[in-house]
């Protein structure tokens, strides 16, 4: 559905820019630095705050400021028929900071943060597990349903990448190694799972092991999201 909205004419136009450079502007400040009169200030502004030209007002914090230094923009597919619901679910994820609908293939287009993890924290990649598992909850995810699940880590050699990559193949995982400029690595393992917590926890943890014990840096999991 496309929204109707109020057009600004000039005069209001120039009393939201200058509102835009300083919020805290007083009445008479603006009418004074705008050369208008106090009652066309006044009214002005009472047309913008009706609820329907301007949006709520809020404190915007940059993302990196709470520790989001990652941003990423993500498309995902909707069923038509549960569209609204998914919205009202991805209300919900406080790391989606934008999402538009698109035509074509893709039915949505997000921008999104996320913590990154630094190297030897095995500790910040179980949080993490937390937070996509609550993520995942509120899309409807059904995470004890098995699916393929990706761990993904860069090595400082190719080499290391290789060790690394039979080491995982021992415990079932398929592997594939990526050369990543000259003699640098980076690791693929999938094995079928579920996404529950615990199993979540058992992989990180086996995973990040084979990837520290060959001086790797692990770089998290992922898996698609199975609607039940």
């Amino acid at each position: 559905m496309v929204r109707s909205a109020t057009i600004l004419d000039p005069t209001t136009r120039r009393i939201v820019l200058a509102l835009d450079a300083d919020p805290r502007a007083t009445v008479g400040g603006l009418a004074e630095s705008l050369r208008l009169a106090r009652g066309t200030v006044q009214s002005r502004i009472a047309q913008l705050f009706d609820g329907k030209t301007l949006r709520p007002q809020s404190v915007t914090v940059p993302p990196e400021a709470l520790g989001y230094s990652i941003r990423a923009i993500v498309t995902a597919e909707v069923d038509q028929d549960r569209f609204d619901e998914a919205m009202v679910a991805l209300r919900e994820i406080s790391t989606i900071i934008e999402c538009v609908a698109t035509s074509g293939q893709n039915d949505l287009l997000c921008q999104v943060v996320a913590r990154i993890a630094r190297v030897g924290d095995m500790q910040s990649h179980l949080t993490c597990n937390v937070e996509q598992f609550s993520q995942r909850i509120k899309m409807r995810d059904n995470v004890d349903e098995p699916r393929e699940v990706e761990h993904f880590a860069n090595f400082g050699a190719i080499k290391e990448a290789r060790a690394a990559a039979a080491a995982l193949e021992g415990l079932g995982y398929a592997v594939t190694v990526s050369r990543r400029m000259l003699f640098r690595g980076t690791l693929r393992a999938a094995k079928i799972a579920t996404v529950d917590v615990e199993t979540a926890d058992r992989m990180v943890e086996e995973v990040f092991a084979v990837v520290a014990a060959h001086h790797g840096d692990y770089d998290g999991w992922g898996a698609p999201v199975i609607q039940g």
